[in-house]
């Protein structure tokens, strides 16, 4: 006697996420495809399901220790991750491999091993990715060493548009980088602690002993030559361009980073008695900005 499943049965085989290596591997990139679509199309449902019902609870008067509880059950992309790995390692040559790549670094903010992972299969795969520009802005705030090398390829084939990204997001990655060397150099083993958490023990470790100006100066040369460039400093950017930017950025790099001597500030004390930071050189100052609205 022959079993046939019902069409309730039917569809939810069809849709499964958790269909086996080997039955994906009989219908080839396709099925990864299809596979990848449905773990991706899941998450995001499941976060508009969420969203919706969070807003509903919340214009219905919930306290906020309802609310906290709402917060605390909304839908994790790490909950995803292992899934998604599993499409990338089928065919990390695949289109949907590339996108999938994609997903872990941008929606998934994996970091430590599966960061590596995803920028492993982008560098030597899909450089010519459309997201790449998305990518490299998720990691620009990322100190890792081995972020530091993925931005340095990006940077070698980049072109237009995507050259002047790759130069903004290479030089703020190594900002970050300068920022955190020093941090830790001076630092306790707290601290290190703590950045290991971030970024895992062996990248906390080599930022650590890390040259500080070595990043700020591979940063600077970085934010020049987007500056030097009139079409590259001409991209949009944050409701600006990417050369006003830019100049920001490089103006705090040169004169406002740890060590830097500071710019003159000219003003009036509470007297009304005109007075310049710079006469008070040689002497230990404590500037207090502040604003009231």
């Amino acid at each position: 006697m022959q079993i046939c499943p019902t069409p309730v049965v039917q569809a939810l085989l069809a849709a499964s996420p958790l269909i086996s290596p080997a039955l994906r591997a009989q219908d080839g990139s396709s099925a990864a495809a299809e596979t990848f679509q449905v773990i991706q199309s899941e998450f995001e449902s499941a976060s508009q399901e969420w969203m919706a019902s969070y807003n509903k609870a919340r214009e219905g008067g919930a306290d906020r220790a309802e609310l906290s509880k709402m917060v605390a059950s909304r839908p994790n992309p790490k909950d995803y991750v292992a899934r998604i790995k599993a499409i990338v390692t089928a065919d990390a040559t695949s289109a949907d491999a590339g996108a999938a790549s994609v997903w872990l670094i941008t929606r998934g903010r994996v970091t430590g091993a599966d960061l590596g992972f995803a920028m492993d299969v982008l560098a030597k795969h899909h450089m010519d990715s459309e997201e790449m520009e998305t990518v490299m802005t998720s990691l620009s705030r990322n100190p890792a060493p081995a972020v530091s090398r993925f931005m340095a390829k990006a940077l070698e084939g980049a072109q237009g548009d995507m050259l002047a990204s790759a130069l903004m997001a290479s030089g703020e990655q190594l900002k970050s980088a300068a920022s955190v060397a020093r941090t830790l150099a001076a630092g306790t083993e707290e601290d290190l602690e703590r950045y290991s958490g971030y970024y895992g023990r062996e990248a906390a470790e080599v930022l650590k002993s890390a040259d500080a100006g070595a990043y700020e100066a591979r940063a600077v040369a970085l934010f020049e030559r987007l500056i030097a460039d009139e079409e590259l400093s001409a991209v949009a950017f944050r409701r600006e361009t990417m050369g006003a930017v830019a100049k920001r950025t490089l103006f705090e790099l040169q004169n406002l980073s740890i060590g830097k001597v500071a710019p003159d500030i000219v003003g009036e004390d509470l007297d009304g008695t005109p007075m310049k930071l710079s006469d008070y050189r040689g002497k230990v100052v404590v500037l207090d900005f502040w604003g009231d609205w």
